[in-house]
Parts: structure tokens; C-alpha cells; sequence
């Protein structure tokens, strides 16, 4: 085994290759649920740990608010979820890129940095395109702003809600996630 994985994972990594450990053997062999639990925890764990990808989760909820108050038509909706999956997807990769990088690293190297550099890049691009179909989306299904905040006022135990959400989500994106006091 490299000494430079830490031992309490060293059963999430072959040192052989002809050798399963019992945790590989139970993932290959898992139920489907628990495989779908243990996605659940990394997009979990991760959106704990990046501020980014909670930044990007924050931005999502205020998209998708403004599609309830918008009447969004189903076609807005699926290039909406589209662009919102994409942003989401390349930000867990690009972490899980970072964290393997700086797992297997003990020095820097230009090709670790080419790799990192390079997840962070397909996370712009896609945060690039959803800020295009936002902006179409929401453009043409609201040409006048004034117009967003009248139907608002129409829908008052809607706008409380989604206010109250937003704060909320504001202040998660801000502290962490877990509440540990650090700041944006």
C-alpha cells in the first residue's frame, strides 16, 4: 500500500489489483438503493464541503423561483433542469478531480494542475451556458421586469415562501452548510 494514503481508507483502495477488499466486493454486489444512498452522500458531502457548488445550488433556486412566478412553459423547464444538472455535474466533477489530484499528489506538478485547471474550466462552461438559457428563458417569458415583481404581488404566500427560502439558502451557501461559523 502507498504510505501516502492514510490508513483509515487504505480499504477503499486495491494495492493489488487481484485482491478485492469486502467494501469493493459490497459495492460491486450492492442493492440498488444502497448504491443510490451512497450518490446521495457524495453530493451531499460535497455540497457541504465546496462553497462554489453551494453558491451554484443557491443560484438554481432562485432560477428555478423565478420559473414558478414566470408560468415557465414545459420546454423553459427542461432547458432550465438541463443547464442547472450540467453546472451541477461538472462542479462534482471538478471536486472530485481536485480531490483525487491532491490525494495522490506530494508535490506540484503541471500535469495535476493542467488536470485541476481543466475541471474548473468545464464548470465555466457549463455556468456560461445556463447563464445563456437563464437569460433567454427568463427574457423572453418576461420582457418588462416591472412585470415579475406585479405577479409577485399577486401571489403573496408564494413570495413569502420563496423570500424565506432564499434567505435561507443565502446564509447556507455563506456558512458552510454545516454551520460552522465560516464566512463567504
Amino acid at each position: 500500500m502507498d504510505d501516502r494514503r492514510p490508513s483509515s481508507r487504505s480499504s477503499d483502495y486495491r494495492a493489488d489489483p487481484g485482491i478485492d477488499s469486502s467494501r469493493e466486493r459490497d459495492r460491486r454486489h450492492a442493492p440498488f438503493l444502497r448504491s443510490l444512498s451512497w450518490a446521495a452522500s457524495g453530493v451531499a458531502e460535497a455540497t457541504r464541503r465546496e462553497r462554489n457548488l453551494r453558491i451554484h445550488w443557491t443560484v438554481a433556486y432562485l432560477v428555478l423561483a423565478a420559473g414558478l412566478f414566470l408560468d415557465f412553459l414545459i420546454s423553459d423547464w427542461l432547458w432550465v433542469t438541463l443547464a442547472i444538472s450540467l453546472v451541477v455535474m461538472a462542479e462534482l466533477i471538478n471536486t472530485a478531480v481536485e480531490a483525487a489530484v491532491d490525494f495522490a499528489g506530494t508535490r506540484p506538478d503541471p500535469a495535476a494542475r493542467l488536470a485541476k485547471d481543466a475541471a474548473a474550466g468545464a464548470v465555466l462552461v457549463a455556468s456560461f451556458f445556463s447563464l445563456i438559457v437563464a437569460g433567454l428563458v427568463i427574457g423572453a417569458r418576461n420582457p418588462d421586469p416591472s412585470l415579475f415583481f406585479y405577479r409577485a404581488a399577486g401571489r403573496p404566500w408564494l413570495a413569502t415562501v420563496l423570500a424565506v427560502g432564499l434567505v435561507g439558502m443565502v446564509i447556507w451557501a455563506c456558512r458552510g452548510g454545516g454551520g460552522d461559523g465560516k464566512k463567504c
